[in-house]
């Protein structure tokens, strides 16, 4: 999953044809682990919700449901990469991922790459309260922020690009991208929580065995949740991301 991202941040530095066959190598592996990982949040989603009474019984009841749909989902994971073609498919994108030649210069992309994503970070605040749909595109343009640093400095980067970013940009300029990183990586985390909510309440709305008086007692307390982070996420924002000092 975090190599599909990064292939994808790597664009500008690798050029589109060539991302998109790492992109599309990597797909597979990527939509299976993420199914696993929207299910394995959901428990913890549940939990957060604070359940009481009747609530608390079908929530008890829902997770238990949902944990044997995850164990088929892990089930279905495990066999993805029993066969093995993962390796080859990491493999392709880290042998591709030398130092590039053409069409950018390290030093140029990553001015480019954390010019652009900070000004779509700066294109979509301040957040109306409400506004979640905007709170979901932070939560990307954040992320997209975070990989394109990590791709330069990060432990997944191949230690030939590190080497060569470390002698292009230096290490002031590298610390900055970790600095940079931290906070991508902080307000990614709170934005995604309020994804994780949103995800359980479309899994709710897809169930088939529920009956409506338990989905109702169910999107209830999900919604109180959901209010609830989007309140810190707007706290969040304007606590580490209000000033370009900030930034």
């Amino acid at each position: 999953r975090r190599m599909r991202s990064i292939a994808r941040a790597a664009r500008p530095l690798y050029g589109k044809r060539r991302c998109r066959r790492w992109e599309a190598a990597l797909k597979r592996f990527g939509d299976a682990t993420n199914a696993l990982r929207d299910a394995e949040v959901l428990e913890g989603t549940i939990t957060a919700a604070e359940f009481a009474g009747e609530g608390a019984i079908v929530a008890a009841t829902w997770v238990r449901r949902q944990r044997r749909q995850r164990a088929a989902l892990l089930r279905t994971a495990a066999a993805l990469l029993d066969e093995g073609g993962h390796h080859s498919a990491l493999d392709r994108v880290l042998k591709g991922m030398t130092i590039p030649r053409k069409p950018m210069s390290l030093r140029g992309f990553e001015a480019r790459a954390s010019a652009t994503a900070l000004a779509d970070v700066a294109a979509l605040l301040p957040v109306p309260p409400g506004d979640v749909e905007r709170l979901h595109r932070l939560r990307i343009r954040f992320k997209r922020l975070r990989y394109s640093a990590e791709m330069l400095r990060g432990n997944w980067s191949p230690p030939a690009l590190r080497d060569a970013a470390t002698q292009t940009l230096g290490e002031e300029r590298l610390r900055a991208l970790a600095r940079a990183t931290r906070r991508s990586t902080k307000l990614q985390k709170r934005l995604g929580l309020l994804h994780d909510a949103d995800q359980a309440l479309a899994m709710l709305a897809a169930d088939k065995e529920l009956s409506e008086p338990h989905k109702r007692l169910l999107r209830q307390g999900l919604t109180r949740l959901r209010t609830v982070l989007v309140r810190r996420a707007l706290r969040s924002l304007d606590a580490n991301w209000s000033t370009p000092e900030s930034r």
